[in-house]
């Protein structure tokens, strides 16, 4: 009888142990993966002085595991972040791309270009990817077999990668490309740019060619952030700026590139919220940060936020404050991450599950095999999701 009673302990023992935090510290389900509890559920104070900021690292838990330590820097290199830009099938195998950065001095950003193949399980370095460009990438982008690489210092330039030189070629444009927020459209394979205070561009690659469609819908108008649709329109969020009473409003328009019309949004929660960044899911349903979201059919939903975004790592003067957090993927598990001050959050949208699960930020790339990678603590994460 003993013997029973132990083996029935360990058994509710170990179902314990699988059990996930729905990010108020309740127990929800026995799952696969295990979240950081947040630092409050209840109220936290906001009228107090600042305080030394959690210093506490939790790198990512289970069920990221470490593939590969990044190379590492020469001493005097001036390293300063590795950002992961995606990843692709060559051969067979996966190959993760990342951009390095290093402060040379006076505010003068070099990247580089690291590349991991699971084949032969190594990193490839190319300290002079980038020099045809300019000495500091934004970003990389991969479509269609081509990659592009943009950089906004000291002026706007795009580049195409040549396998053979393995080095990146600057375009060769038809004219010059204004200046102002850019963002590739994947679907379509080309580049818009949104001019502040301006109009709309866009830019074939392949041509390369600027073309400029329809003037931005608001008078001083400053783009913070752009998201394609689903059906192939292009949702701007802006500040609109009057030079008569000094307000600065937040706004969304939808462009529509085959009538070339705008339209202004309006969000019926705009008084109760805040909010910094766009993302449409493969549903064509907007999301603005973890405040709303609006469905394709213009039905609007106010999310009930998690307290995993409390945080006390802002230096305001506040003791803790809400973060702002931004949604970096969809996965093909339909789950959305979220980037913060706090860290990197997931958010199962069908259930309404949050999990906390490191406090190191990275962008988060998804393979052909469906895994996930992220950078943190100088390694490669992997996340193989559940088939």
């Amino acid at each position: 009888m003993k013997k029973q009673l132990l083996v029935l302990s360990v058994i509710v023992v170990l179902l314990q142990g699988c059990a996930m935090f729905d990010g108020f510290g309740n127990i929800d389900k026995a799952i696969d993966y295990e979240c950081i509890p947040p630092m409050v559920t209840f109220a936290y104070p906001v009228n107090q002085g600042p305080r030394s900021p959690s210093l506490e690292v939790t790198l990512p838990l289970p069920p990221w595991k470490i593939e590969i330590v990044l190379p590492l820097p020469d001493p005097n290199s001036g390293v300063i972040s590795d950002r992961i830009m995606f990843a692709r099938s060559v051969n067979g195998n996966t190959e993760i791309w990342v951009v390095r950065d290093s402060d040379r001095g006076q505010g003068n950003i070099n990247s580089s270009l690291l590349i991991y193949n699971t084949g032969d399980k190594e990193w490839h370095e190319i300290p002079n990817a980038f020099g045809n460009i300019s000495p500091s990438i934004n970003k990389l982008y991969l479509n269609q077999g081509h990659i592009w690489a943009v950089s906004t210092w000291p002026k706007m330039a795009f580049g195409v990668y040549d396998e053979k030189e393995s080095t990146f070629k600057l375009l060769d444009l038809t004219e010059p490309v204004p200046e102002g927020y850019f963002f590739f459209d994947d679907n379509k394979g080309m580049f818009w740019i949104f001019e502040s205070f301006g109009a709309i561009y866009s830019m074939d690659p392949l041509s390369p060619r600027v073309i400029r469609h329809v003037e931005i819908p608001e008078i001083d108008v400053f783009i913070n952030g752009v998201a394609f649709a689903p059906d192939g329109s292009i949702y701007g969020l802006y500040s609109l700026v009057s030079y008569v009473d000094s307000k600065n409003d937040l706004g969304i328009f939808q462009y529509d590139p085959l009538s070339n019309n705008t339209e202004n949004i309006y969000n019926p929660s705009y008084e109760q919220t805040l909010y910094f960044n766009l993302f449409v899911d493969r549903s064509g349903n907007l999301w603005l940060d973890d405040h709303t979201w609006r469905t394709p059919d213009d039905i609007w939903y106010e999310v009930v936020r998690s307290p995993v975004f409390i945080t006390d790592k802002y230096d305001t003067g506040f003791t803790y404050q809400w973060a702002f957090p931004q949604i970096i993927l969809e996965s093909s598990d339909n789950r959305l991450w979220f980037r913060s001050i706090n860290g990197m959050v997931s958010l199962d949208p069908e259930k309404g599950e949050w999990c906390w699960f490191t406090t190191e930020r990275s962008n988060i790339v998804e393979d052909q095999d469906h895994n996930l990678w992220m950078i943190a603590d100088g390694k490669l994460y992997r996340y193989q999701l559940e088939p």
